[in-house]
């Protein structure tokens, strides 16, 4: 068939970006196209694009590309692309533009919920069990487990730490934001658990773990 095809294999031992959740992801993925997105969020979108536009012959070498990537998330236009691909698909002009431009959160649906998750003792964030999270997520209205089940797109994370941050006894760590108006305290319990704290820090580790080129 003559298809190039690329693998770009990344580490997933933590969630990347801050958000989990329908509308939070994409507040999070307009900010990335505004370049103002998490570090680590924004690294792989470089790294992805950089590869594409690569192996596309747009750019001649996988920096040049990531150059470029850079260039169209601060520029703007990678936002305004994003908006001429909404309009294209029906979504209303004014909408994709409040979206885009204007105040993100009044054209999505938000939470009328929210908590504190604070961190149970001291120490360096090791890991952040992302299954967790995704799991208590779910269970609020996040996902579906059977196809016919309602999701509710206001229901997610704000992470407020990060894999090698140190964080004292009581920090806010996370905020949960949900709809439920009697919150079963087991999916906070959870929720601590899921950060993982040490008394050592480690070195940070790359966030591509290697490339694989084969051809369909």
């Amino acid at each position: 068939m003559g298809i190039e095809c690329r693998v770009l294999m990344t580490r997933m031992s933590a969630p990347i970006g801050n958000y989990v959740g329908n509308s939070l992801e994409i507040l999070e993925s307009i900010n990335c196209l505004k370049g103002k997105g998490p570090s680590d969020l924004q690294t792989l979108l470089e790294l992805i694009g950089g590869h594409l536009l690569q192996m596309t012959h747009k750019v001649s070498s996988v920096n040049e590309g990531r150059k470029r990537m850079v260039e169209s998330l601060t520029n703007g236009t990678a936002l305004e692309k994003f908006k001429q691909m909404l309009v294209e698909l029906s979504v209303n002009e004014s909408i994709a533009h409040e979206l885009c431009y204007g105040n993100t959160t009044a054209v999505l649906p938000m939470a009328k919920y929210k908590i504190e998750i604070k961190s149970l003792t001291s120490g360096y964030v090791n890991n952040i069990n992302g299954m967790t999270i995704a799991k208590v997520c779910n269970k609020l209205g996040a996902g579906r487990q059977f196809s016919n089940q309602a999701i509710d797109p206001a229901v997610g994370i704000r992470l407020l730490v990060k894999k090698g941050n140190y964080v004292e006894i009581d920090t806010v760590s996370m905020i949960l934001y949900h709809n439920e108006t009697d919150l079963n305290e087991s999916y906070l319990i959870l929720l601590q658990q899921s950060i993982e704290l040490v008394n050592e820090i480690k070195e940070p580790e790359d966030i591509l773990l290697g490339v694989i080129d084969y051809s369909l």
